[in-house]
């Protein structure tokens, strides 16, 4: 029967799900998502990860999912009964109507992850990015998912807003450092600010940064071409350090890479 996964709180193989053919999920990518970390036999991050999907079922109006449907006993033992409970786990939960737009439902699923932690290389998208909605985690994912499969040859496409400037990448946030201080684009930007780079942020310190700093404009190049190291964060990745930022014919390089397998041990061993 394939996996197990966790639906409206109840344990049920994958393949018993039922998907209705004018599902609002299934038809308009209308739903929510969290995407979790199990590692080391533990759930990362998973109280921000909901006060997330709480805020934001309040700001665009949406009912809120119930409590008692995600449980770290529930999701432990879902990922134990799929053999995975000595694994690195990528938990996705979703929240959306599955097959009308009066009730909505929790899903639960896990597959094994392979963190891959060689620095990355990345390219900067043209067309700039200003939409609410990008300040939240929802279904609605093509744009992501389309420039990361026509730009293959990089690990990641950076999104830029109206001023041209970087603000965030399509599956990770942006960190910059330089002069031993932390930077960050500021909230007031349109796009999803990330649990592991909210977390981060507040342990900068313990990682030998002196401040840390929101951007309001976003990352210019000019800006970039001056910091020390740049990192991608992600509740997965949990840190990435940057090799290369591709802007059209120019190419920034990082010869500093070190910080990001410190931020990793950190909270595996944590």
């Amino acid at each position: 029967m394939g996996r197990k996964i966790l639906f409206d709180g109840k344990i049920i193989f994958k393949d018993n799900l039922k998907i209705e053919v004018d599902s609002p999920a299934f038809n308009f990518g209308y739903g929510l998502f969290e995407t979790i970390l199990y590692e080391n036999k533990k759930i990362f991050f998973i109280k921000d990860h909901l006060k997330r999907l709480n805020n934001t079922c309040i700001d665009l109006k949406i009912p809120k999912p119930n409590p008692k449907l995600v449980n770290d006993i529930n999701i432990v033992k879902m990922i134990s009964e799929n053999n995975l409970f000595d694994k690195s786990v990528k938990i996705k939960l979703q929240y959306l109507p599955l097959n009308s737009f009066e009730k909505w439902n929790t899903i639960i699923r896990t597959e094994v992850y392979d963190r891959k932690t060689d620095p990355v290389e990345l390219v900067v998208s043209s067309s700039p990015r200003s939409n609410k909605y990008f300040r939240h985690k929802t279904m609605s994912y093509m744009e992501n998912m389309h420039l990361q499969n026509v730009n293959k040859k990089y690990n990641e496409v950076l999104f830029v807003n109206s001023e041209q400037n970087v603000i965030e990448g399509t599956k990770t946030n942006i960190i910059a450092i330089r002069d031993k201080s932390l930077y960050f684009v500021d909230g007031k930007n349109d796009y999803l600010f990330g649990i592991m780079q909210q977390n981060l942020i507040k342990d900068h310190r313990l990682f030998g940064f002196k401040k840390i700093q929101a951007l309001g404009e976003g990352f210019s190049k000019e800006f970039l071409e001056n910091c020390d190291e740049v990192l991608l964060t992600n509740s997965l990745k949990i840190a990435s350090n940057v090799k290369s930022i591709t802007f059209g014919d120019d190419i920034i390089e990082y010869k500093s890479c070190k910080i990001a397998s410190i931020i990793r041990d950190h909270y595996l061993k944590g």
